[in-house]
Formats: C-alpha cells, structure tokens, sequence
C-alpha cells in the first residue's frame, strides 16, 4: 500500500465532515502531528489504530488503505449533516480547497454567477408555475 492513499482518502473523509486536523486529532485522541504526518503520506497509522479511524468515519480499514477514494464514495459512505445547505456546503469547501490558489478568485466568481443565474432561473419558474 502507498502512503499517500491511506492519506489522501483520510483529508477528503475528514474535510467532508469539516473538521480541522486538530478536531480529527483531538477526536480520536492522537497528536495533531501525526495526523498531519499520515494526511502528508509521510506515515501510516499503526496496525491497532486502524479501527478507530475507520470507525470513526463509518468505513472499512480496507477503505481507508486501498484505492484513493472517489469522491461520490465517500459521500456516499459518510454521514453528512441532514441539512442540505450544509451538505453542500462541506462538499463545495472540500472541492475548493483542491484548486489552486491562483485560480481561486475566478472559481469564486463563477460559483456566484451560476448561483444569480439559478436564483433567477427558480423565480421564473416560480412566476410561470412551473
């Protein structure tokens, strides 16, 4: 297994629950830098961890260790708030923290164009009775 599996599927499990390293560490009682170390693909946790971490986040070991994680899966397989604004919320924060900053700004202003063209797009329909 490559390390960077283990920890590419644990940043997008914990970034889809919004926690920060620091509240995943504190969760399941480990030291903030060893999480980082494990998300950086520097180390794996312990064989007897494992568990936890899987508990934790509703998945498998075999989950955690095997193939990176498509992203429809973890949503899938994760307990997300009921709520869908923050269900949204917490997928769009974790998309957009895949982006490049220098890209930032322009994906900002699209995501609010093609909200104004939705909202616009609803009260249409709302005044048409559609």
């Amino acid at each position: 297994m490559e390390n960077t599996t283990f920890g590419k599927n644990l940043t997008k499990l914990r970034v889809i629950r919004g926690l920060s390293k620091k509240e995943f560490a504190k969760a399941i009682n480990t030291p903030y830098s060893t999480v980082a170390s494990w998300e950086r693909g520097e180390k794996i946790p312990k064989i007897e961890r494992l568990p936890t971490i899987a508990k934790f986040f509703n998945v498998s070991e075999a989950y955690l260790l095997n193939n990176v994680t498509d992203d429809n899966d973890i949503l899938e397989s994760t307990e997300l708030p009921t709520d869908p604004i923050e269900r949204m919320a917490q997928i769009l924060i974790e998309k957009y923290r895949n982006i490049p900053d220098e890209h930032k700004p322009r994906v900002e202003k699209e995501i609010l164009r093609i909200a104004q063209l939705l909202r616009i797009e609803i009260e249409m329909n709302s005044q048409n009775g559609k």
